[in-house]
C-alpha cells in the first residue's frame, strides 16, 4: 500500500496552444529522501463527469534528487482537448501517492469576522494549508464549487482566490549617484543597524559581494524551511542594489550597511503565491514580540506583485497592520507596459495606501514605457540599465523592481538620522511611516509635470536633499558634495 503524504502536486495549470492540444503543467515536491521515477497521471472529464482520456508521465529522478522538486508537463491529443471540462492529477512511485488534485479546486484566502475556523474547511472536505496568526483568515484549497455556498456564512468577511505574483523585471542592457546616494555615504551613513526585508526570489548564498543575517523559504506552506537559495536572480538583483558590499569588488549598494532578511516567497521553479507572502509578513510582524533582541522589521520590500484586472488578492489587513507597527513598506508599481502614460494599471500590493508605490525612470529622466502609471504611484528611482549583483556574477537588468529597490535603500539611509522637529508629527522623536513619506515627498526632484503625477508621483527620490532638509547634517552634506565634485572635475582634467 502506498503512502499517500509523502508527494505533492504543486501549482498545476493549463493551456491550449495554437494547435488546438491541451497542455496540463505542475510541479512534484518530493517530502522524502528517495530519487525514484514518480508517475504523474492526468485523468480528465467531460461536462458530465465521463472520463475523456488518461494519460501518464514520468519525472525525471535526477531532479528530485537535485532540489526535492520536479516539472512535468502532460500533453493532450486535439482530438480529445475540446471535451473537457476538468481534470484531476495524481503523482505516485513504488511506495508513495500524492492526494489526488483537480482543476475544480482552487486555493483561496478567507477571511472570517472573529475567529477563523478551520474545521468548516476540514469538514467539507477541503484542505487548509494555514492558519493566519496576525488575522482571522486561513489559506486554504477547497473545490470551487464551494465558495458560493461559504460566501453565506455569516462569520466570513470574504474569500478571494490565492492569487500569482510575480516578479517587475525585464532584461535590458546605470548607477545610484543618480538619487544622490553618494554624498550621503561619504558623512558615514551607510544604512548601519536598519533591518531590510527582502521578499523576493530569494538570494545567491555565496555571492562574495552579498551578505545576511538571515533567509527562510516561505514559497511552500507545507514545507517552509532555512533555504533562501535564489535559483532565478531576481531577488539577488536586487539584494545588490540595496545592500552590496563596498569592498572593491563588482558593485556597492545604496546602504551596503543594513541587515538584509532574506524572506523567499518564490519557489524555485519561479512560482509565487499571495499566501507565501502573508505568512512571510506575519513573520515580520512576530520580530516586534519574539524573544529575539534588535531584528525588529523596518523596511520591507516588495518587488513584485499580481496586475489589477486579477482583482484585489485581499491581503490589505496584514499590510495595514504592518504598517501600524511602523514598518515601512515598498513596492513596484508594475511592469505593466503604458505607452501612452495614460490611466490606472498600477498592480498589488503596491495599489494599496499604506504601500509606497514606485515607478520607473531611465538615464534622462524620462518613464521607460514598461512602467506603470496611476494616481497611487507615489515616487519614481532608477529602473532602466541597473546593474547589480546576480547569480554567480553580475546583471543588468530593469523594472519597476529596480526602482523599488532604491527607494528601500534610500529609506535605510534616512533612517540613519535623527527625525527633525519639522517632521515628527507624534513626537516620539522615531521615523514613523508617514513621517518618511512626507520627507520623501517634500525633497523628491519634480519630474514630469508640475506637482504630483500619475507617472512619477512627487517625483524622483533624492536622498541627498533629504538630508540637506535634516539641519545637523545640512552643512555636513554641503562640504562633502563640494569636495567630491571638485575631485572628480580634477579627475577628468588628468585624463585629458
Amino acid at each position: 500500500m502506498t503512502n499517500p503524504i509523502q508527494l505533492l502536486i504543486k501549482h498545476h495549470s493549463n493551456y491550449t496552444d495554437d494547435t488546438g492540444r491541451m497542455h496540463i503543467l505542475g510541479a512534484i515536491r518530493n517530502q522524502g529522501n528517495y530519487t525514484e521515477n514518480i508517475t504523474i497521471t492526468a485523468t480528465t472529464y467531460d461536462n458530465s463527469s465521463n472520463i475523456v482520456t488518461t494519460i501518464s508521465n514520468q519525472s525525471e529522478p535526477k531532479d528530485l534528487e537535485s532540489y526535492q522538486r520536479a516539472n512535468f508537463e502532460i500533453i493532450i491529443p486535439i482530438e480529445n482537448a475540446s471535451l473537457i471540462h476538468y481534470y484531476s492529477l495524481v503523482a505516485e512511485s513504488r511506495e508513495y501517492r500524492s492526494a489526488i488534485v483537480t482543476s475544480k479546486h482552487t486555493q483561496v484566502l478567507i477571511m472570517f469576522k472573529q475567529d477563523h475556523q478551520p474545521d468548516l474547511i476540514r469538514n467539507m472536505e477541503g484542505q487548509v494549508k494555514y492558519e493566519c496568526r496576525r488575522q482571522p483568515a486561513l489559506l486554504a484549497e477547497i473545490h470551487i464549487d464551494q465558495i458560493d455556498d461559504l460566501l453565506l456564512n455569516p462569520e466570513i468577511e470574504y474569500i478571494t482566490q490565492d492569487l500569482p505574483i510575480k516578479t517587475t523585471q525585464q532584461i535590458t542592457p546605470w548607477g545610484i549617484e543618480k538619487i544622490g546616494t553618494l554624498p550621503v555615504q561619504a558623512t558615514g551613513k551607510n544604512g548601519s543597524g536598519i533591518n531590510i526585508t527582502i521578499l523576493d526570489t530569494g538570494i545567491d548564498t555565496d555571492h562574495p559581494d552579498l551578505s545576511y543575517v538571515f533567509g527562510f523559504d516561505f514559497s511552500d506552506l507545507l514545507m517552509d524551511d532555512a533555504d533562501p537559495e535564489d535559483f532565478s536572480g531576481h531577488g539577488t538583483h536586487i539584494a545588490g542594489i540595496i545592500a552590496a558590499q563596498n569592498n572593491d569588488i563588482g558593485v556597492f549598494g545604496i546602504a551596503p550597511g543594513s541587515n538584509l532578511y532574506i524572506l523567499k516567497v518564490f519557489t524555485d521553479d519561479g512560482e509565487g503565491r499571495y499566501s507565501s507572502a502573508v505568512e512571510a509578513i506575519e513573520w515580520c510582524m512576530g520580530t516586534y514580540n519574539d524573544t529575539i533582541d534588535g531584528n525588529e522589521i523596518h523596511i520591507i520590500s516588495m518587488s513584485w506583485g499580481s496586475e489589477v484586472n486579477l482583482g484585489d488578492p485581499g491581503i490589505e489587513p496584514w499590510i495595514n497592520e504592518a504598517y501600524n507597527l511602523g514598518i515601512i513598506l515598498v513596492g513596484s508599481a508594475g511592469n505593466d507596459v503604458n505607452s501612452t502614460g495614460t490611466g490606472d494599471n498600477i498592480i498589488y500590493p503596491a495599489r494599496y495606501e499604506n504601500v509606497i508605490s514606485i515607478s520607473a525612470i531611465n538615464e534622462e529622466d524620462q518613464r521607460p514605457t514598461f512602467s506603470s502609471t496611476g494616481p497611487s504611484v507615489e515616487l519614481a528611482a532608477p529602473g532602466s540599465n541597473i546593474i547589480s549583483t546576480f547569480i554567480d556574477g553580475y546583471a543588468t537588468l530593469a523594472g519597476t523592481s529596480m526602482s523599488c529597490a532604491h527607494v528601500s535603500g534610500s529609506i535605510a539611509l534616512l533612517l540613519n538620522s535623527d527625525v527633525p522637529t519639522d517632521y515628527d508629527t507624534n513626537t516620539n522623536g522615531n521615523w514613523d511611516p508617514a513621517e518618511v513619506r512626507n520627507i520623501l515627498h517634500d525633497t523628491a526632484d519634480d519630474i514630469g509635470q508640475e506637482g504630483k503625477d500619475q507617472q512619477f508621483g512627487y517625483g524622483l527620490v533624492n536622498i541627498n536633499q533629504v538630508y540637506i532638509a535634516i539641519p545637523e547634517f545640512n552643512s555636513l552634506i554641503i562640504v562633502v558634495f563640494t569636495v567630491l565634485t571638485l575631485t572628480i572635475i580634477l579627475m577628468k582634467r588628468r585624463n585629458r
